[in-house]
């Protein structure tokens, strides 16, 4: 990276990122001429990536490419280390083989910030256009782009309090989580749900798990949020909530952690320690 640590993110940006000629800006397209052909195509797969369209389905949809070929532009894409595949934690080896499960996302945050927010402004930055993709292009998206960051972070948290042994466990397998989940009503009556956890962990024995949220806004972590973390999950066996949050947490959630050791409380500062 070619970031000036003595300069603030803004002139970063621009000076590295928005301006023609500079490193940065040459090179995502610098790698792909290396390692591909048809690099149009694989411009097209990777963004549609990097805008939020996961699912296989979702990026057909997308780039509107057969089927088989798209497999096979993801399997080049998975090999380079430009994009991954990824399953609900815990996932059987058995349903990984199937194209349709998992998502796709891109592994490198510099590409995915690409991507997202500047491949399809090339023309302004080829004009020299900075100050309006700095306003109404990245300014206004990054603190969403940072949140996804947020809970990369909070995952290597958890991988570095297993290694220091400050875990009330030692987990086996953690990552992200989404699935169907069944719940009841106040009258008993069952329903299913698609739920997301942003930070799950385990042991082998699947006695002790970790379910963990990530909140990067500008409000504090608050009991209501809590709450429904607490009913994502309902399983007998033990469970330590982790609550990661970029702006503190509400005096009920604090007092709630007093309540119940299961309950840890994780700042910004936290996690830079």
């Amino acid at each position: 990276m070619q970031f000036n640590p003595d300069a603030d993110l803004e002139t970063n940006i621009k000076e590295q990122i928005l301006t023609k000629g500079n490193t940065l800006y040459d090179e995502v397209e610098f790698l792909l001429h290396q390692e591909l052909r048809e690099t149009a195509v694989y411009n097209t797969v990777i963004q549609a990536i990097a805008l939020g369209n996961c699912a296989f389905n979702d990026i057909y949809n997308k780039v509107q490419i057969d089927k088989p070929k798209l497999s096979v532009y993801l399997k080049n894409l998975i090999e380079l280390g430009i994009v991954v595949r990824e399953f609900p934690v815990m996932t059987p080896s058995a349903q990984k083989v199937n194209v349709n499960r998992g998502e796709y996302r891109v592994t490198d945050n510099y590409f995915r910030f690409w991507y997202a927010y500047i491949y399809s402004h090339y023309s302004d930055i080829e004009a020299g256009d900075i100050e309006y993709l700095w306003n109404a292009v990245v300014k206004r998206e990054l603190h969403f782009f940072a949140s996804k960051t947020f809970e990369t972070m909070a995952i290597s948290y958890m991988r570095r309090l297993r290694r220091s042994g400050d875990l009330p466990f030692i987990f086996d397998t953690i990552g992200r989580w989404w699935g169907k989940v069944t719940h009841k009503d106040e009258n008993g009556k069952p329903y299913t749900v698609s739920e997301e956890i942003d930070v799950l962990a385990t042991d082998k024995e699947e006695k002790n798990y970790v379910i963990g949220e990530c909140k990067f806004t500008n409000e504090p972590f608050d009991l209501a949020q809590l709450k429904a973390l607490q009913k994502k999950l309902e399983i007998d066996s033990e469970k330590y909530y982790y609550l990661f949050s970029l702006n503190g947490f509400t005096d009920a959630v604090k007092d709630a952690a007093k309540e119940n050791s299961n309950i840890k409380l994780v700042t910004l500062d936290d996690m830079f320690d």
